[in-house]
């Protein structure tokens, strides 16, 4: 079972729990480095609960209102949070075999705009003098949490930015198909049906 539970919040309201045995300062080797969690290990807190910062108490999380939403803006509150599940799929990190090994690298945003600056440089002398050893991507190796760096020759920085282009892709056409159930959705139900995992 796990023994840590940690928060993220978005606009003031919680969006997703994430339960594991991960320590918070592990969870930025399998999401985005920039997504802010709070620790709520221990703590009455669900998705939907509010959460405010308050001077000379800290963190305070109360359940949400037991407000009366029209059909429409649960639709929408639904989609914004397919919105955020896809980015996380998207920045979470995702895996190459372009080492010659299965490896999890980030997929963060800025991971993505450095690796495809240096795609556009492989073929140029440039790569050849700041990266004569390769270019230095670091991920975990199947199994492993651990990080490693690999050196990437010119042909694996091309192949590792097609893979990050396809993770990026199959992301996308996840969330497509996740707001395509929410605007066939016809009930309240058939809405609390649609899981984001």
């Amino acid at each position: 079972m796990a023994k840590n539970r940690f928060a993220q919040p978005l606009y003031g309201k919680i969006i997703y729990i994430y339960e594991t045995n991960l320590t918070m300062e592990q969870l930025p080797t399998i999401f985005d480095p920039s997504t802010f969690w709070i620790d709520v290990t221990g703590l009455d807190c669900e998705v939907g609960y509010l959460v405010s910062f308050q001077e000379g108490v800290g963190l305070v999380l109360t359940p949400p209102p037991n407000e009366e939403y029209t059909f429409d803006e649960l639709k929408a509150q639904k989609l914004e949070l397919v919105d955020a599940w896809t980015e996380r799929k998207i920045t979470g990190g995702f895996t190459s075999e372009c080492s010659g090994e299965l490896v999890r690298y980030d997929s963060d945003k800025d991971t993505q705009l450095t690796m495809q600056g240096i795609a556009l440089n492989v073929n140029t002398d440039r790569f050849a003098v700041e990266y004569p050893t390769g270019c230095p991507v670091r991920g975990c190796t199947d199994g492993s949490a651990d990080k490693t760096i690999f050196y990437l020759t010119p042909e694996q920085v091309l192949e590792w930015c097609a893979d990050l282009s396809t993770h990026i892709g199959t992301c996308k056409q996840a969330g497509w198909n996740k707001q395509a159930e929410v605007n066939a959705a016809q009930s309240k139900e058939e809405l609390d049906a649609i899981i984001l995992d």
